[in-house]
This record gives structure tokens, C-alpha cells and sequence, in this order.
């Protein structure tokens, strides 16, 4: 899962895996909160040195200064336990499981857990097995196969994740998206 930040005047948008935005940002889960990150300002010179770099003909100038800029803002955080968590989230264990193997409560978890990526537990999860399913299936073509390989328990329920999350079934959404194109970009 990444977490998305589209600044208004500029093109291309910034990506943070789950947790990592964490590093940059002292109180991430504010930002979490928002419906949008459309007013995202997390710094006194955030603007000023966004609009600046981005308005930049030299590409390779311009990112080499984003990356630059971003470093600068990078504080090393302890998020080992958040890792943890995110891997164990992504196998097949239990909530309450995983809760339990990290000596906390499943609400101590989700809130943690809401806090650094943006997400309850569950949500995540089906975030993810929507994602992996998108991976698997160039190289499966049935999706009872698909409904296995990615940790659902039936059919039915991941037709339910897929319409939750697309408004479609599975095999609409399949036809409606080119699989073999490098980045499919999903803003969930």
C-alpha cells in the first residue's frame, strides 16, 4: 500500500509505502484523517521548495533536488514492531492472532496499526490481497486459482472485496484493465 500526496500544481504525485511516510512527518495519522492531502503542508518551506523545484524544466535536476529535499526532512524511527505487523497482516494469520503474537489487544492493534499506515488492520488487508490478486493473475487465469493464491476464503468473498473496493466483479474489473501494463495505478 502506498499513501498519496498530490500537490496542485504539480504533475506527478509523491508515494510513501505503509509506515514510511512516518519518517518524514511527526504526526502522520492527522494527515491519515483528512479526506484529502490536496492542503498538505507539513513544513514551514514545504510550498516555497515544492513550487521551486517543480517549476524546473531539467528533469533529472528536478528530482535529484525532490530526493534532496525529502532527505533532509528524514528522521530515523524505531518502526520495526509496524513491520512486523505489516508481514504478518499480509500472510495468513489471524487478526486476533496477530494480536496476540504481539502482546496486545486487537484494539491496541488496529489503533497502532490506524495510526502509522493510514488503515485498520482489515482494511489493509483487503487492500492487499486486491493488489496481489492484480499481480498473480498474469500468470493465472482462473479465478478460483487467483482466490486461493491470495488468501481469501472463497470465491464469493473476494467478488465481495473487489466490489467494495472497484464497484465491479473481479472478472469486470479484469476486463477492463490492461495486467501486463508495468504500473497500474490505483489510488486506494
Amino acid at each position: 500500500m502506498k499513501f498519496y500526496i498530490k500537490i496542485p500544481y504539480q504533475k506527478s504525485p509523491f508515494y510513501f509505502k505503509p509506515s514510511g511516510i512516518n519518517h518524514f512527518i511527526d504526526k502522520a495519522y492527522l494527515l491519515f484523517e483528512q479526506k484529502t492531502a490536496i492542503n498538505f503542508n507539513p513544513f514551514d518551506d514545504f510550498y516555497e521548495k515544492m513550487k521551486g523545484i517543480l517549476e524546473l524544466k531539467d528533469r533529472t535536476l528536478q528530482i535529484d533536488l525532490l530526493e534532496e529535499y525529502w532527505l533532509s526532512k528524514f528522521v530515523q524511527k524505531d518502526q520495526q514492531l509496524v513491520e512486523e505487523i505489516l508481514l504478518d497482516i499480509e500472510s495468513d494469520l489471524k487478526i486476533s492472532d496477530i494480536a496476540s503474537k504481539h502482546h496486545m489487544s486487537r484494539q491496541h492493534l488496529n489503533t497502532l496499526f490506524t495510526k502509522t499506515v493510514g488503515k485498520p488492520c482489515s482494511e489493509y488487508r483487503k487492500i492487499y490481497r486486491f493488489r496481489s490478486t492484480i499481480e498473480k493473475k498474469k500468470d493465472t487465469k482462473k479465478l478460483t486459482q487467483l482466490t486461493y493464491d491470495n488468501l481469501f476464503y472463497d470465491q464469493s468473498h473476494m467478488i465481495k472485496d473487489f466490489k467494495d473496493l472497484t464497484k465491479v466483479s473481479p472478472l469486470s474489473f479484469f476486463k477492463k484493465i490492461d495486467i501486463d501494463k508495468k504500473n497500474i495505478w490505483l489510488y486506494i
